[in-house]
């Protein structure tokens, strides 16, 4: 008897060995974005961690043109900005804004260089078009600008990745926060 239950023991398992019905994941699960993980370029999860700035930000008269070169007409502005930022400690900034010149404050791109205490240098860059990027004006000339998205940049923030959420006091200058998520600095690791 212990012979026979053996045999169809061993022949159970070697027929479970040979299934060809392999376990497969349920691809229609998919997790939510804010707990999503970016690969990195060894294949592994990069943690997101939050990013916080605040400062004071002013119009400047000059700035870059050149990211707003692939518009027809853009209206340009140069904001300037120093305050703080996590990840950064002390920072200063600048950016370019391409807005349709037709009075309606349509954004078309904000491009963005942040200066760390270090000297480490972030990037954003964000479009209507590619990254969904828009400028949202409240009644009180307050105004949102996001989501902008990391691109880079030197130092620690080399392929940094992420996007923030820009809220401003006030839409010809003054106090502003942003807030969102960038990838930690060897996190890959």
């Amino acid at each position: 008897m212990k012979r026979i239950l053996l045999a169809v023991l061993v022949l159970a398992g070697a027929m479970a060995c040979t299934d060809q019905m392999p376990v497969e994941p349920d691809l229609s699960v998919v997790p939510e974005a804010g707990t999503a993980q970016a690969p990195s370029e060894m294949g592994l999860a990069v943690k997101m961690v939050p990013f916080t700035m605040k400062g004071t930000w002013w119009p400047a008269t000059e700035g870059d043109e050149s990211p707003c070169a692939g518009y027809e007409g853009p209206r340009m502005s140069f904001p300037e900005w120093e305050g703080t930022a996590t990840h950064m400690g002390s920072v200063t900034g600048h950016a370019t804004n391409c807005t349709l010149d037709d009075g309606s404050y349509f954004l078309l791109s904000q491009t963005s260089t942040m200066y760390a205490a270090n000297g480490d240098i972030l990037y954003a860059y964000g479009t209507e078009a590619d990254d969904g990027t828009q400028l949202i004006i409240h009644p009180d000339l307050s105004f949102e600008i996001y989501p902008v998205p990391f691109a880079g940049g030197t130092g620690r923030f080399e392929n940094a990745t992420g996007y923030y959420h820009l809220y401003g006091a006030n839409l010809f200058g003054g106090d502003f926060h942003a807030v969102g998520w960038i990838s930690s600095v060897g996190s890959s690791k």
